[in-house]
């Protein structure tokens, strides 16, 4: 199953940020059920633990921010490339290479342009600054945009974005093992 088939199927990203302990962290997660993780280029160990961890779940790499972030991820063995805002480079390098990117976007004009520069999901952050509302008003124009939303998600409010249109919530790992059925439940 490619990385996007999953998130859409799981509806749940947990965002692993540079963790005391990495291989605990992501074991945690899997033993929670948890089907799709993000780790985070923030951390220095981050290349290796996507490289350990990626033929044991869905592993895709967050806050790539150059070019040169996303080929090391993608060599590492990341399956998808995340990122907190629209590089055009970053986009640009996972299309032409066959990666999956996911572009982070707020706007409309921002969600339009990383939709059309041939993002596979777009990534709407900080999500919960504006709320399930604004999901919902955001895809009235743009409903044929798939929508993760990230920052701020959390046991509260996930249910509600995903009722407002999201295909996916990205939670910090933390809450993650609790969102598994909450997310299943707003099916």
């Amino acid at each position: 199953m490619s990385a996007i088939d999953a998130i859409r199927e799981a509806r749940l990203v947990a965002v692993v940020r540079r963790p005391a302990d990495p291989d605990a962290e992501l074991q945690r997660l899997l033993d929670g059920d948890v089907a799709v993780v993000e780790i985070t280029l923030d951390a220095p160990d981050a290349l290796d633990t996507i490289a350990r961890w990626r033929d044991r779940t869905t592993v895709v790499a967050g806050t790539v921010r150059t070019e040169a972030e996303a080929v090391a991820a993608a060599a590492a063995g990341a399956e998808a490339i995340v990122a907190p805002v629209t590089s055009e480079a970053v986009v640009r390098w996972c299309v032409a290479n066959g990666i999956p990117v996911i572009p982070g976007a707020l706007t409309p004009t921002e969600v339009e342009r990383a939709w059309r520069g041939g993002a596979s999901l777009v990534k709407l952050f900080p999500a919960a600054m504006l709320g399930p509302a604004y999901v919902r008003a955001l895809l009235a124009p743009l409903a044929d945009v798939p929508l993760v939303v990230t920052g701020g998600i959390t046991v509260d409010n996930a249910a509600e974005f995903l009722a407002a249109g999201a295909v996916a919530v990205g939670a910090d790992a933390s809450r993650a093992v609790e969102l598994v059925e909450r997310v299943r439940v707003a099916r």
